[in-house]
């Protein structure tokens, strides 16, 4: 049995004062966009962004930092996959081919979107996808329920969305849904009636005259979906989430033109209210908006970016949807920001892209009362492994697993399962995740470990 041993700080969750975060710099000039992945496999989260050069050379090229441990220090090796003419570029990471490795999908780049499909060892084979026009936004789903997957993207020349259906080997077919909208920004997706079918949400957003609406659509099983506008109020950025906690969908917008950050409570029957809970100076611009629980408080907070310079902004929630704001990062820019455990160390972290900071993680530091951290071993077990249904994490009965907590992560550091401990002996369901990689953290009082755990199909 291998077990990972990682330093982690009692937390507090009554504590309601300011939360700090550490910045490291991974790329200190212009960045549209940043992502962030186990790419080669070995357990630990890799960087992955867009580097911008406006003097000379390529406008732009497409980075790996891949993290090492040297005497258990970080250091980085910088990989260059790509360079690309258009600097505007996004990149998402994702295993689109289902062979258990994250690949890389870049878009922007005029009439094209580029697939660099990962062969190990970092190299990537690289795949062109003929579109129309520009690319604002892409995302992935199973929308027909085939077990492959789709690509769903903005296509900036028409206003509209469109989804490229996999048929296998990264070859794809257009579905014929599209749909027109007054400039779309942003997609995010989600499963809004619970019903095992990919549903989806899009923006719109004109920053001249500040118009446009909220679209939600819903999956009838097929790839066919039923259109219906949630609102009338533009947004540029869009987060699907239960931000009340009472199991229905909620969402959250960021909107570029007026500076406001509003969320949108769920009446039950997708009917939905708006609560603006901050608006910025006439100087910033909303761009992003993210959450999750920053504090380890049990409920959901948010995070926000902006293109003027208001910086990185955390809302923690303190109970009741009441918000106090916290300072991530001033004067920041904000492209793009991706919440996920960077070190796991049981806390959220913060990556960044900006048009003029470049690239940077905020590791979230733990919020201590004259505790001392404690470094210590968890030792349990995972059987099946691989498995593709039940899996029983079975902890070490010499421990004290009051207050316990089993966490799954996916390899793009991303949180797809969690769990209070009440025995020694627990089940987990992976039925329903896609096949790949997880890792298995049981967290107790004063330590944490992790397990690496395979689930096939």
């Amino acid at each position: 049995m291998k077990t990972i041993t990682i330093l982690i700080s009692l937390i507090i969750s009554s504590v309601s004062f300011g939360q700090t975060f550490a910045e490291e710099v991974l790329y200190n000039v212009s960045s549209q966009s940043s992502n962030s992945g186990d790419m080669d496999g070995d357990g630990d989260i890799d960087f992955v962004y867009i580097s911008e050069q406006f003097a000379s050379g390529p406008l732009s090229e497409l980075l790996i930092k891949e993290k090492l441990f040297v005497n258990g220090i970080p250091s980085y090796n910088l990989i260059t996959v790509d360079q690309f003419q258009n600097p505007n570029s996004r990149i998402k990471v994702f295993d689109i081919d289902n062979d258990n490795d994250l690949d890389i999908v870049c878009t922007g780049t005029l009439d094209t979107i580029f697939i660099f499909e990962n062969q190990g060892l970092y190299n990537f084979t690289k795949k062109h996808i003929a579109i129309n026009g520009t690319v604002a936004d892409v995302q992935f789903g199973d929308f027909n329920n085939d077990n492959l997957v789709d690509l769903i993207y903005i296509e900036t020349s028409t206003n509209s969305v469109r989804i490229l259906q996999q048929i296998g080997g990264l070859n794809f077919v257009n579905n014929p849904i599209t749909s027109t909208f007054l400039m779309p920004t942003k997609i995010r997706l989600f499963d809004v009636d619970n019903n095992g079918l990919q549903d989806f949400m899009v923006t719109g957003i004109d920053e001249q005259t500040g118009s446009g609406q909220v679209k939600l659509f819903t999956n009838n099983g097929g790839g066919n979906f039923t259109s219906s506008g949630v609102n009338a109020s533009p947004a540029y950025d869009v987060f699907p989430i239960d931000i009340d906690g009472d199991s229905d969908l909620d969402f959250l917008t960021a909107n570029i033109v007026n500076g406001q950050f509003a969320y949108w409570l769920n009446n039950g029957s997708n009917y939905f209210t708006k609560t603006i809970f901050h608006t910025l100076g006439s100087a910033y611009g909303a761009s992003v908006i993210r959450a999750k629980d920053m504090d380890n408080d049990g409920d959901i907070d948010i995070v926000t970016g902006d293109v003027g310079s208001g910086g990185i902004l955390l809302f923690r929630n303190t109970g009741g949807l009441n918000f106090v704001m916290d300072t991530i990062s001033p004067q920041n820019q904000t492209s793009g920001l991706k919440i996920f455990d960077e070190d796991a160390d049981g806390d959220n972290d913060v990556l960044s892209s900006s048009t003029t900071k470049g690239v940077s993680v905020f590791r979230n530091k733990t919020i201590i009362l004259g505790i001392n951290e404690i470094d210590g071993q968890v030792s349990f077990e995972i059987a099946p492994n691989p498995s593709n249904e039940i899996v029983t994490v079975k902890i070490d009965e010499s421990l004290n697993i009051s207050n316990a907590k089993i966490v799954l992560i996916d390899i793009n550091g991303q949180e797809v399962y969690s769990k209070e401990v009440v025995d020694y002996s627990t089940l987990i369901n992976v039925s329903k995740l896609n096949a790949g990689t997880y890792f298995i953290k049981v967290a107790l009082k004063n330590s944490i470990s992790t397990e690496k755990i395979e689930v096939i199909k």
